[in-house]
């Protein structure tokens, strides 16, 4: 796998440095992160063409530099990298997972579901034991990123509790996020709908979530179908779609209730 550090780039886009060989490459998938890479090299070291003195550095553009490609630190073999009109970014390289899966396999055998992960294991992906320690900030009804979203709901929603980012999920297709609201006409009546991802019951997270409806924010009710999609054995997609009736026609409301 090869990433280069392109200028503007991807939001939060970065480069390795010289020490974070063996480090993990990870990928959203499907609502999991999964291993894809360890980490194994940089491009470097770099020399300017006027100067034998050689150096390492994350750099956008590396034209007109010249380039050791020798793997043998006793032998370097210097190419120049030709100036461009555009950037000719510097990258990292990490080993592909998939490629030794086989020999990993058969070192270490696949497990044949995921781990369970109640609301304790999940603290302990992103919160200190000092922290852990400390309910004003990891607490379920604690809000450290101060993005309005408290840490039980992060967990039942497969978001990040120590980055503030109000995202709502993709509907159909997505494996985080906000519950989402819509409108759907289905036999010529129509339905409020509410989307959302919760934890499978198998996953242990010891956590309800359902759609509640109401027409004056006060009486809530779990009316409606429920339509529930697999995405993996920890993870499942829900649309509850509500039919709306003639006494709703000024207002309705939804909302997703975890307990």
């Amino acid at each position: 796998l090869y990433c280069e550090l392109d200028q503007p780039g991807i939001a939060d886009e970065c480069h390795l440095s010289v020490g974070d060989s063996g480090g993990g490459m990870f990928i959203f998938e499907n609502g999991l992160w999964r291993l894809a890479g360890i980490h194994h090299a940089v491009d470097g070291p770099f020399r300017h063409v006027s100067t034998t003195t050689e150096f390492h550095a994350m750099l956008y553009d590396t034209g007109g530099l010249e380039y050791n490609i020798s793997e043998d630190p006793e032998v370097p073999n210097w190419i120049t990298i030709p100036e461009q009109a555009t950037d000719v970014p510097s990258g990292f390289y990490s080993s592909r997972i998939a490629t030794s899966l086989p020999v990993i396999l058969g070192i270490v055998p696949a497990a044949a579901t995921l781990a369970s992960e109640d609301f304790s294991a999940w603290q302990r992906l992103y919160f200190s034991p000092g922290e852990i320690a400390t309910p004003a900030t990891s607490g379920p009804l604690a809000d450290s990123d101060q993005d309005g979203i408290g840490n039980l709901l992060e967990f039942a929603l497969n978001l990040d509790p120590t980055f503030p980012e109000r995202a709502t999920m993709t509907a159909d297709t997505g494996v985080r996020g906000l519950p989402v609201a819509g409108l759907e006409t289905l036999s010529s009546a129509d339905h409020l709908t509410l989307e959302f991802v919760r934890r499978t019951s198998g996953s242990g997270s010891a956590l309800t979530c359902k759609a509640e409806f109401s027409s004056d924010l006060i009486t809530w009710s779990a009316t409606g179908t429920e339509t529930v999609t697999a995405i993996n054995s920890r993870w499942e997609r829900v649309k509850t779609r509500d039919p709306l009736t003639t006494t709703d026609s000024v207002r309705r409301f939804a909302r997703m209730k975890a307990e």
